[in-house]
């Protein structure tokens, strides 16, 4: 975790026009779920007429004040000290600024927001997105029932918990019964992308070595591993071919995992498909993720739930939606609140590969209109989600005055 301050807004008082909010986020660089969540909040807290700073970003590529970026993402639970050490370079950056809320956006930080809500005496509030929602369910042994008994007295200090899917709610009340009445379901919005040009699109294309876009694109976005279902879209896409043989799979999404890479390359060439999977782990920008989309005809998310692990909404699919690209997912995650069966998309049973091939197969031959599904996100802006998350934020400070 990187500790920085970013002003998003300059200073506005509670009492002028808006609050004050401390975000505790994932580092601006990582372009991870976590780091978009926070940077599209805060760039919409401004509509509502409330000043959002972070804590966890560098300054215009500048490092931040204060940095636990070596302390790794579990520090909090096996490492305090190194943030209680922080603590007096962290009031330093703030310079008299007082927030009016705490805002944790990474699960694992929570103890870390317990800390600073605690010293300024204000309320904290927390966002669930998916398999974090309890982080011990990631470890094993001692470390699984010390984390989940440090998680469990932070959640006691949390006014509201911010739910971004009914599926993440249901999951985080199994889990923590003692903090129902204490959650709301907020969905995310949509981060507008910049499309590219035809010509940006071809390149994109040629980069992936497809020659042209004179064949059904699949495209699967996020990091290769167990819970994204690569290998079970190269499944797909076998299936798929049996009426479209010219059909190719895109995956585009960090390749850390190397054990899961080699599987999915391992079961695209089981099936014979090696030259129709293209992996590329190099599209980190904006634009690049912007031309996958429009490339594609179908987003497919294959993600799998069991053992705790879940996908938690599903921003991809919105971003795919605003390019008029459909979503074929497997239901049993937050993705059922993110795709809308017939308007943007199809649903399918959980860990189907037979039924996802067909819902793929019933949208090339009966394409939904682009136009219809890129009207569909009027209603999911994230100005709307800052309305909502504002409301939570107005709540808990009224009821500590």
């Amino acid at each position: 975790m990187v500790v920085g301050l970013v002003p998003v807004s300059s200073f506005l008082s509670f009492e002028e026009k808006g609050m004050r909010i401390l975000l505790i986020a994932e580092p601006n660089a990582s372009k991870n779920g976590w780091s978009r969540y926070a940077s599209a909040l805060c760039e919409a807290l401004k509509t509502v007429g409330d000043e959002g700073r972070v804590l966890g970003w560098s300054v215009n590529g500048q490092d931040a004040p204060v940095s636990f970026s070596d302390f790794g993402l579990w520090s909090a639970f096996f490492k305090p000290w190194l943030h209680f050490c922080g603590w007096r370079k962290v009031r330093a950056s703030l310079s008299g600024w007082r927030p009016d809320v705490v805002h944790v956006t990474v699960e694992p930080y929570l103890f870390y927001g317990v800390l600073i809500a605690w010293a300024y005496q204000v309320p904290l509030v927390l966002t669930a997105h998916g398999t974090y929602a309890d982080p011990s369910g990631v470890h094993q042994g001692w470390k699984r029932a010390w984390v989940r008994c440090v998680f469990g007295f932070a959640l006691k200090r949390c006014r509201q918990v911010i739910c971004v899917s009914r599926f993440t709610e249901a999951f985080f009340h199994t889990r923590w019964p003692f903090m129902k009445g204490r959650t709301q379901v907020v969905a995310p919005g949509y981060t507008v992308l910049q499309g590219g040009s035809m010509e940006e699109q071809e390149a994109f294309l040629l980069a992936c070595s497809f020659t042209s876009k004179d064949h059904p694109l699949l495209l699967v976005v996020g990091a290769l591993k167990e819970r994204r279902g690569q290998v079970e879209a190269v499944q797909v896409l076998a299936r798929v071919q049996s009426e479209y043989p010219d059909a190719k799979l895109l995956l585009v999404g960090s390749t850390y995992d190397a054990d899961y890479v080699r599987r999915v390359e391992d079961e695209a060439r089981r099936v014979g498909l090696q030259a129709s999977v293209s992996i590329r782990s190099d599209v980190t920008t904006d634009l690049g993720l912007a031309c996958a989309y429009q490339v594609a005809d179908v987003l497919l998310m294959p993600s799998k739930t069991g053992r705790g692990r879940f996908e938690g909404f599903g921003l991809v699919a919105l971003e795919a939606n605003q390019f008029g690209t459909p979503v074929v997912a497997m239901a049993g995650s937050g993705v059922e609140d993110a795709v809308l069966p017939g308007r943007t998309g199809r649903l399918v049973p959980a860990n189907d590969v037979k039924a996802c091939a067909e819902a793929i197969t019933q949208l090339l031959q009966n394409p939904l209109s682009r136009e219809e599904v890129r009207k569909s996100l009027t209603s999911r802006t994230w100005e709307r989600t800052a309305t909502s998350i504002h409301s939570v934020y107005e709540s808990v400070f009224s009821s500590t005055r």
